[in-house]
């Protein structure tokens, strides 16, 4: 009987909790306005240390994070627009509601309870900025500069073997095997390479191949690293000394003078059994145990099929330009 009342009272309280910060987010819709040219905004692939960037960049003194607001579930709007998960759009194509929506976004003018998860609602009255961060946004690059008069977007790359090692570990180890080529406003992005994606058949092939059509359209755009600015996770890792002021200054952003202290501290999304280790090397190299040969031949092969030559089986890549 007690634990009965118990769970009443906690699922009152969370159902009060929740309609307070629906009235909150609610409010900040209103009232804020947000200057689109002034966010940061961090695209990369799931498990590619985008969460660790975008706590790195909150250091800076009034901003506030974003987080995920590409995720569907929680992001009903972007839903409703008409969006596809990892969703591709040309950049020459003119979709007003699309942009629409991102101008709601930019200017903290569209928020759910999801996207201001990582701080306290509270503290938008104090941003001057936000940091928008995103693990299904990378396709989204080349029409979001082309849209719209804003920073460059960082552009964290990592690994596909680290990358896939670490999301096996998590909730996408259950991913099915075979691939489905999703039904999507753009389908091009994928039907393209239908003789590749129909012939997967194992989770690290599946995986292994999402990170290539993650990456693909920055990687290949002739404007890579300069319309955005593209960061490979192990430069970032070992000489951070050098890649986080580099990053700062291309943002023309002063750097704070405690954000290198902060580059050793794991993101909140990294797991409590995971620790950052002294030997950054060793650390880059950790995936060569966590996968079986069989995996890192599939992960590797998938890239000679999407033709992307930046990784092979050394833990750096091959080149940075």
């Amino acid at each position: 009987m007690m634990r009965l009342l118990l769970d009443i009272v906690r699922k009152y309280r969370e159902k009060f909790q929740y309609l307070q910060l629906s009235r909150k987010i609610k409010y900040f819709e209103s009232v804020n306005n947000f200057d689109p040219k002034k966010n940061i905004i961090i695209t990369g692939c799931p498990r590619s240390g985008t969460t660790w960037l975008q706590e790195l960049f909150c250091s800076i003194e009034k901003t506030y994070p974003l987080f995920e607001p590409l995720y569907l579930k929680d992001s009903p709007r972007f839903k409703e627009t008409g969006f596809e998960w990892r969703q591709y759009i040309p950049e020459d194509y003119n979709w007003p509601e699309a942009k629409e929506l991102f101008e709601k976004l930019f200017r903290g003018q569209y928020l759910t309870p999801w996207m201001v998860s990582q701080a306290d609602v509270d503290r938008l009255k104090d941003a001057e900025f936000l940091i928008i961060k995103d693990v299904r946004a990378n396709s989204l690059l080349p029409w979001l500069v082309r849209q719209f008069d804003i920073r460059p977007p960082i552009y964290i790359i990592r690994h596909p073997c680290a990358t896939v090692a670490s999301q096996m570990k998590m909730i996408w180890k259950d991913i099915p095997p075979n691939f489905t080529i999703p039904e999507t406003r753009f389908p091009e992005q994928y039907t393209k390479y239908e003789h590749i994606l129909k012939n997967i058949n194992t989770t690290a092939e599946h995986l292994a191949a999402r990170w290539c059509l993650d990456n693909i359209v920055p990687l290949n755009h002739p404007e890579n690293n300069r319309l955005w600015i593209t960061v490979f996770y192990e430069n970032l890792i070992t000489n951070p000394h050098e890649e986080v002021p580099s990053i700062f200054n291309r943002l023309t952003l002063e750097l704070p003078q405690n954000i290198l202290d902060k580059i050793d501290e794991p993101s909140s999304m990294t797991q409590q059994s995971s620790h950052v280790k002294q030997d950054k090397t060793e650390q880059l190299r950790k995936w060569k145990n966590d996968l079986s040969e069989r995996d890192i031949d599939s992960i590797l092969g998938m890239l000679k099929k999407f033709e992307i030559q930046i990784y092979n089986d050394s833990v750096f890549p091959v080149k940075t330009k």
